[in-house]
């Protein structure tokens, strides 16, 4: 006599009645994920998985791990862990044996655990800085991927949130050197240099300025990190540097070294210039003279190799004006679009005269001026004027759509908003802007605009 009891054979029906009627994955993490399976009755669910592909009975015998359900029931879910990040795994799951109708396969990739990939950090355009809709310095780092159309919210946060700060790119990390910070209500000027390390979104005190700077520009030339212009106060007209360079080697010592001196000729004595640095040669323009608070056009270039500015009179913007937005569009060999020309863009600012920081009085431009580089004729180009007139935005580049990114800035005294406009660099004076459709995470005014490509 054969004991039948809880054999197969015991309940053919039901077995014929069994099938997969579902599974899938979930909750993907770098070292875990969810793999759940759904069955049409109730049986036991098995499920295993391997780093190579996985086929039929020979999943189960070669499998790095094999799941079984405690119980039997018709919804089955398998918590998989111990994975490596930023790794494919396949998986077979069952519904109680192996069948056409009772079993399935697929696979999965793990998430990495590389910051930057998470974020599509090398291609994105990272805002780091400013001033928000409640009059306080901003700390919070969004990310956007222009290729995606898409926001990486609050990435980070700078330890000690700062606006008008000098914040420059340089192999591998972001610094955020100086500007203001605000205690109570009241700003005060900064000599701090704090350093985010791009790759494991990990902060770093460096060493200190030598003195306190806010409204300057800030570019990384080779080995180092330069500094021009700003003020040493919130008051303008006591605290403008005159002449003075300050370069910073990251690399020195365990926090940095500075050294700061003197250039071979004059530069502009100004706070809230725009800049940028393109083939060894740092562009400023605007900003507004420390002794009158004026707005200035004038334009000049300055070499950190030489420690002077060039013997061209640049050509100056078509309007004066102060906390503009600036950008150089440099593509390079290995960019979709090599061999667009390089150029200066400027966009925005206020023309109105003030001695404060923050400004007590704003009139906002719309103004886009665009100075091609590497030829003969010396001129601001006029380009198409932005929808709307905005203070102290930012301005990057994304090479691979080809186009400029125009964020934030203040349209009223204090009253930033959180529009992006865009333009395409196939015609950089053609236009037009277009709004985009998405916005920015926050509202935000005196921040920067920073990519990891240049």
């Amino acid at each position: 006599m054969f004991n039948c009891y809880n054999s197969p054979l015991s309940d053919t029906g039901a077995i014929e009645k069994l099938k997969l009627e579902g599974f899938g994955v979930s909750n993907v993490g770098e070292t875990s994920a969810n793999i759940f399976v759904l069955c049409s009755e109730k049986t036991n669910g098995l499920m295993a998985f391997s780093e190579l592909p996985l086929n039929g009975i020979g999943a189960l015998l070669g499998a790095d791990n094999v799941r079984a359900s405690i119980r039997e029931g018709k919804e089955h879910l398998f918590i998989v862990d111990s994975l490596k990040p930023n790794t494919r795994y396949y998986y077979q799951v069952y519904c109680k044996e192996l069948g056409a109708v009772t079993s399935g396969n697929q696979s999965f990739v793990t998430t990495s655990n590389d910051f930057l990939d998470r974020i599509n950090g090398l291609r994105s355009i990272w805002i780091l800085g400013g001033i928000g809709s409640n009059f306080e310095p901003i700390g919070m780092i969004d990310v956007f991927d222009p290729v995606e159309n898409r926001w990486f919210e609050n990435v980070s946060q700078i330890p000690t949130p700062r606006a008008f700060a000098q914040i420059v790119y340089h192999k591998g990390y972001i610094f955020v050197i100086g500007g203001a910070t605000k205690v109570g209500s009241s700003w005060l000027q900064s000599r701090i240099v704090e350093r985010l390390d791009t790759a494991r979104n990990e902060w770093k005190r460096m060493a200190d300025m030598p003195i306190d700077l806010q409204g300057g520009i800030g570019v990384s030339n080779g080995e180092e990190v330069y500094l021009i212009s700003g003020s040493t106060t919130m008051d303008m007209t006591t605290g403008t540097i005159l002449n003075t360079v300050f370069r910073f080697n990251p690399s020195l010592g365990s926090a940095g070294q500075w050294i700061q001196y003197t250039s071979n000729n004059a530069i502009f004595p100004r706070l809230d210039m725009g800049g940028c640095i393109m083939n060894g040669s740092l562009f400023y323009s605007g900003g507004r003279l420390y002794s009158d608070g004026n707005s200035y056009a004038t334009t000049d270039v300055y070499l950190p190799s030489a420690n002077s500015t060039t013997t061209l009179v640049e050509a100056s913007i078509n309007q004066a004006r102060h906390g503009v937005a600036t950008v150089c569009y440099n593509p390079k060999n290995t960019d979709p679009y090599p061999n667009d020309s390089q150029g200066f863009l400027v966009v925005g600012g206020s023309t109105a005269s003030n001695f404060n920081q923050p400004v007590t009085a704003i009139t906002p431009s719309s103004s886009y001026d665009y100075y091609r580089t590497g030829i003969s004729s010396n001129i601001f180009q006029a380009g198409p004027v932005l929808p709307v007139s905005v203070y102290y935005p930012s301005i990057e580049i994304s090479y691979q759509n080809r186009r400029a990114y125009v964020m934030g800035g203040s349209t009223s005294i204090n009253i930033p908003t959180d529009n992006i406009y865009s333009i395409d660099l196939a015609n950089p004076i053609g236009g037009p802007w277009r709004l985009e459709s998405i916005k920015m995470p926050r509202p935000r005014f005196s921040h920067k605009a920073v990519i990891l490509s240049r």
